[in-house]
C-alpha cells in the first residue's frame, strides 16, 4: 500500500519531538508490516513511525517544532 498524508496544523506551533497523528488501514493485514515513512513537503523534521500493528501505525516528530497553520505532506509505503 502507498500514498500520502496530508497534515495541517492547528493556530498554535507544536514544539518537541511529539506523536503527529495515527494511521488507521483500511483492512488490516495478517501480520505487523513494515511501515515507511519520507517528508513530501519541505521541512526541517523528520518524520518516523512508531505503534505498528497490523491494524495501522503512529506518524511523529522527530526533530523540534513544527510551525503553526502549515500543511506538510508525508509520503508512505506499507509491506508485508
Amino acid at each position: 500500500m502507498v500514498g500520502t498524508i496530508t497534515l495541517t496544523t492547528g493556530t498554535g506551533p507544536l514544539t518537541g519531538a511529539r506523536p503527529l497523528v495515527s494511521c488507521s488501514f483500511a483492512n488490516g493485514y495478517t501480520t505487523v508490516p513494515r511501515v515507511f515513512i519520507s517528508l513530501a513537503s519541505s521541512s526541517s523534521f523528520v518524520p518516523y513511525t512508531t505503534n505498528e500493528t497490523e491494524a495501522g501505525f503512529v506518524l511523529n516528530n522527530s526533530m523540534g517544532d513544527i510551525g503553526a497553520s502549515t500543511t506538510y505532506k508525508f509520503n508512505y509505503f506499507v509491506i508485508q
